[in-house]
């Protein structure tokens, strides 16, 4: 399991963290206005990108299990591909998106980093 780079300022963009600790791993990747979200699990692998000028809105911050959360609602679907390690690959539209973060600063930093940077 990696942890976060605390060296980094956060939100801690272009980084490798747990999400669900112990279970699986969130890779959020923030690069010429594309936001890229790569969680593994065990089983599965699920990726998706997100132009952030298709960002409608961003929720609060909130727990969900031991995860702090905020939810990307997009003004245009996106295109979530889930690959099973059988070799087996899904791809549905989403409407919106979600960013764990390990604890509720992370998330409220990165929720106002995007919303300064949205249809900017």
């Amino acid at each position: 399991m990696t942890l976060p780079a605390h060296a980094q300022s956060l939100p801690n963009w272009n980084v490798k963290l747990p999400a669900n600790p112990g279970t699986s791993s969130q890779t959020v990747v923030l690069a010429s206005g594309v936001l890229s979200v790569k969680r593994v699990f065990a089983q599965n692998t699920v990726q998706v990108s997100v132009p952030l000028n298709q960002i409608a809105t961003v929720s609060q911050p909130y727990l969900y299990k031991t995860n702090w959360l905020i939810d990307l609602k997009l003004s245009k679907k996106a295109t979530q591909v889930n690959t099973l390690n059988l070799g087996l690959v899904d791809r549905s539209p989403v409407a919106e998106v979600s960013l764990l973060f390990l604890n509720r600063a992370d998330a409220a930093q990165a929720r106002a980093y995007l919303m300064t940077h949205l249809h900017a």
